[in-house]
């Protein structure tokens, strides 16, 4: 079974170059975790981002975002953003 998670993000759009850097890091330092399967992100107008992540469990992924450096990160990428973000966690039916 495979951890899925979506995250729809939309960005302020006074905020979206400091955003974009911040992701851009973010996403190249998400994808060298151990357990992430894969990790996309895209934009799909100009102001709503799309991630999508696959990691091999729910408790992998949990490690992670529970680290203070994890949090601190996303703390400042939502900041950018003019809604909390939504993100919706499944796992994979096999």
């Amino acid at each position: 079974m495979i951890y899925l998670v979506i995250k729809h993000l939309k960005v302020k759009p006074e905020h979206k170059d400091d955003f974009e850097t911040k992701i851009t890091n973010w996403l190249k330092e998400t994808k060298k975790q151990e357990y992430n399967l894969s990790l996309d992100g895209a934009w799909k107008d100009n102001n709503n981002f799309l991630i999508m992540e696959r990691w091999s469990t729910k408790e992998t992924y949990d490690k992670f975002t529970s680290s203070k450096e994890s949090q601190s990160e996303w703390s400042s990428i939502a900041s950018e953003c003019q809604d909390k973000p939504l993100i919706l966690k499944y796992n994979s039916l096999i």
